[in-house]
């Protein structure tokens, strides 16, 4: 399930087909909902799907609600995506001890927040296949396994394949 909580501007493309064909659900939510009416949807999903984890990047959106989603979902991986080391990651720091982990583009990144604060269930995601071993590519549907992420919680029921 995707779930976009920002407006794309008009010239940076729609990526929503890309997740579309490769997410069972995909919604835009300033496409269809109010602002005021965004969390509470959320909320649905979130209680009637049940998922494993949650994996942002850089949302405020989601750094609001996560004070909520620990309360709620305890046993849910909160992982945040950092492409850099400016912009959002002020906000990543500030909800740090709410968040399962990080997700991190590259290892000078994942250097960085390692000397920035004491991390756990950090992992390094590279942009293409093959610039990380642990990240592998299923030949038949293209889309992503990715074994690192039973890292990021021991709740998460994901296994590494053989």
């Amino acid at each position: 399930m995707v779930v976009s909580t920002e407006f794309e501007p008009p010239n940076s493309g729609d990526a929503l087909p890309w997740f579309a064909a490769h997410a069972a659900e995909c919604y835009a939510l300033p496409r269809f909902l109010l602002p005021e009416d965004r969390q509470d949807f959320v909320a649905y999903l979130l209680g009637s799907r049940a998922p494993d984890a949650l994996v942002m990047a850089g949302s405020r959106f989601y750094y609001d609600m996560l004070p909520k989603l620990v309360e709620q979902y305890p046993a849910m991986a909160r992982l945040d995506l950092l492409f850099n080391t400016k912009g959002h990651v002020a906000k990543h720091l500030e909800h740090r001890a709410s968040l399962t982990g990080a997700l991190c583009e590259s290892l000078p990144v994942l250097a960085w927040l390692k000397q920035q604060a004491q991390v756990s269930g950090c992992a390094v995601l590279a942009s293409r296949i093959g610039d990380v071993p642990d990240i592998m590519a299923d030949g038949v549907t293209g889309r992503w396994r990715m074994p690192w992420l039973r890292l990021a919680s021991p709740a998460l029921r994901v296994k590494a394949p053989a």
